[in-house]
Parts: structure tokens; C-alpha cells; sequence
């Protein structure tokens, strides 16, 4: 019943081209609905552990992807950036292998800091255009913690994420 009345003082619409960085829009009102709800249980991010770094470690990862970039070897570098858990580097290196190999890191570093299922997570899967997976794959969850993912996703709009919004939808039908 929200969302009729949320539409019926948009005049109908419940996107703006503004979004919610104009306050009175339709996804501003949304959003502070669905974040203050009382069924909303926002679950703080849970911290991983992060292995202590080893400075010899660091040194020897750097060379040894230094060595591969200077052959060309771009997915060899990349495996080594990833072994190290050194996922700045992997990022960067990724994102000269193609859409997929980045896709595959930002998957492995977010899930590496984040729950399945958690708002960073989802938002990292969506911000790196994997908002398809967020929303179809059963093991993210978002029916359990939907309205705080919701939110972030309507919040943070970027390329797919209506279509994360009509998938979640579907499947809390």
C-alpha cells in the first residue's frame, strides 16, 4: 500500500531521473520506507579475518607478477596477484583481461570481505555489472534480508540494477 501512495504523489511514477539525491523523489520516499521499516534488519557487515601480510611475501608476489606483465602473461600475473590474496593488484590487472576475468576477482574479493547475501556484497556484485547473479542465484539471499538490498540497490542505481529490483520482485512473489 506504500508504493500506491508513493505513486499516487509522484503522479504516478515511482523512478525520477533525479533519484534519490532529490529528497522528495519517489525512490528517496522508498527508500527511507524501506529502511526504516521495522522487518528491515540491517545485519552490520560481518569482518573477515584478513591474514597479517608478510612483507617478503608482498615482495616476492610483486616480482613475480612484475615478471609476468614484462612476457605479456597478463593471466599469469593475474593468478599470482589472486594467490596472494593481493586484491587491489588483481583488480587492476583483471580489468585489462576482459569483463569476465574482472567479474570473477570482484566476485572472489567481495564474497573474501563480505557474507552472500549482505548489502556490500550485493552492491559490489552490482556496481561491477554482476547484478544478474545477485538476483537470480539462490545462495545470495536477498529474500531473507531483501528491503536494506533493495534499498542499496535503488540507492546506488547503476547499468542492470532495475533488473535486480524486477527479479527480486518476482521472486518474493
Amino acid at each position: 500500500w506504500e508504493l500506491i501512495r508513493f505513486a499516487s504523489q509522484s503522479h504516478g511514477r515511482l523512478r525520477s531521473d533525479a533519484g534519490v539525491s532529490d529528497p522528495s523523489s519517489p525512490e528517496a520516499a522508498i527508500c527511507n520506507f524501506l529502511l526504516s521499516h521495522p522487518m528491515s534488519c540491517i545485519t552490520p557487515p560481518s569482518v573477515q579475518a584478513i591474514d597479517p601480510i608478510d612483507p617478503a611475501m608482498v615482495a616476492e608476489t610483486m616480482a613475480s607478477v612484475q615478471a609476468s606483465l614484462l612476457k605479456g602473461q597478463r593471466e599469469k600475473a593475474l593468478a599470482a596477484a589472486l594467490d596472494a590474496k593481493q586484491y587491489p593488484l588483481a583488480l587492476l590487472i583483471a580489468s585489462i583481461c576482459g569483463r569476465q576475468k574482472y567479474q570473477e576477482v570482484v566476485r572472489q574479493y567481495m564474497t573474501s570481505i563480505s557474507h552472500v547475501g549482505s548489502v556490500l556484497h550485493t552492491v559490489g556484485m552490482v556496481f561491477s555489472g554482476q547484478g544478474d547473479v545477485v538476483a537470480k542465484d539462490p545462495n545470495e539471499m536477498l529474500t531473507t534480508d531483501w528491503m536494506p538490498n533493495l534499498a542499496a540497490v535503488i540507492t546506488n542505481r547503476t547499468n542492470g540494477w532495475d533488473g535486480v529490483v524486477r527479479e527480486l520482485g518476482d521472486r518474493l512473489l
